[in-house]
């Protein structure tokens, strides 16, 4: 499964792409974390991170970030994401990590912790996103350009 799994999903080039974990709060706000509000929380940040990346042009011509989202369930219980993100202005490494940063730190599920790094083995990172059974991904938020 995890095998069929690897095969499909692009594997954008290692000079392009992020490897980015992005830990959430598991209450705020009088609410509580789970699956459909962490999906939902991603989307706004994705959002975000469009109309920092692409202005008008991403409500506009549909332009977005191509991203392979992984929720995963620590063994602790807490919902966290993993993402592969292709940056669209390669040229441009370092302003594209710091919309990434301040892009979610507007999402109402936010936490602190997040790890923002080049990847240099994309298809070793994909590998380690999609480790075990309970990988879930996010086809709601998945986007990639075949």
């Amino acid at each position: 499964m995890n095998q069929e799994l690897r095969d499909f999903l692009p594997t954008f080039p290692d000079g392009e792409t992020f490897a980015v974990t992005l830990t959430m709060k598991q209450h705020t706000k009088g609410q509580t974390l789970d699956e459909m509000k962490a999906s939902q929380n991603l989307r706004h940040f994705l959002n975000l991170l469009n109309r920092a990346c692409f202005g008008t042009a991403a409500r506009r011509k549909n332009m977005s970030v191509e991203v392979i989202p992984v929720l995963e369930k620590s063994y602790s219980g807490r919902l966290h994401y993993h993402l592969t993100l292709r940056n669209p202005n390669p040229k441009q490494a370092f302003f594209f990590q710091q919309r990434i940063a301040d892009c979610w730190k507007k999402t109402d599920f936010a936490d602190a912790q997040i790890d923002i790094q080049p990847a240099s083995d994309v298809s070793g990172w994909n590998r380690y996103i999609t480790k075990d059974r309970r990988t879930n991904i996010d086809w709601e938020n998945y986007h990639a350009a075949r």
